[in-house]
């Protein structure tokens, strides 16, 4: 496993490769298989959509994957969190985003990109932001995996005309429970 760290606006971002063994994957992909995917999830200014499939909590709770991200929260940030949302997101070239941040009062957002074979030049760069500007760029390379403070400002590029495909990221929302 490798591990990078950053720092934006006192707020911290880990990245990891290699995290999870096969079968964790596995569990995972198994999940995803069975997803709906459906164009309802508002943008923040609710004038556009975009696809998502949502799962049951109880669905992501029972899996290996869960309590081993659970586990890396705690020991890389110190507190106790509590699951709050889980979807799949799924972004084609020309896909619309915007920057945004998933909680103002804290916790912590887990993004694990889940295509099997991504080409780094198909964009799809998760890309967060520090007063405004391009700090920190993380591609979505198959297994990897980002857990970043809720109030950091963060947006999943779309796939560049090149990518024929669908850009795949879980999406797991925790609040922090005292």
């Amino acid at each position: 496993m490798t591990e990078k760290s950053y720092i934006v606006d006192d707020k911290k971002i880990y990245v990891y490769d290699n995290m999870f063994t096969d079968d964790v994957v596995f569990d995972i992909a198994v999940k995803n298989t069975k997803s709906v995917f459906q164009r309802k999830e508002y943008s923040k200014d609710e004038t556009k959509l975009f696809y998502s499939a949502n799962f049951e909590l109880e669905d992501i709770i029972s899996t290996k994957f869960y309590k081993q991200i659970v586990e890396k929260i705690y020991e890389k940030f110190d507190i106790n969190v509590k699951l709050q949302s889980a979807r799949i997101n799924a972004q084609t070239f020309g896909d619309m985003s915007e920057i945004h941040i998933d909680s103002d009062v804290g916790g912590i957002t887990v993004l694990y990109y889940i295509n099997e074979v991504w080409d780094k030049e198909w964009g799809g760069e998760t890309v967060y932001y520090e007063k405004g500007e391009p700090v920190v760029n993380v591609l979505p390379k198959s297994g990897r995996i980002a857990l970043a403070d809720s109030r950091i400002s963060h947006v999943g590029r779309s796939p560049t005309r090149q990518c024929t495909g669908v850009r795949h990221t879980l999406a797991l929302k925790f609040e922090r429970v005292d």
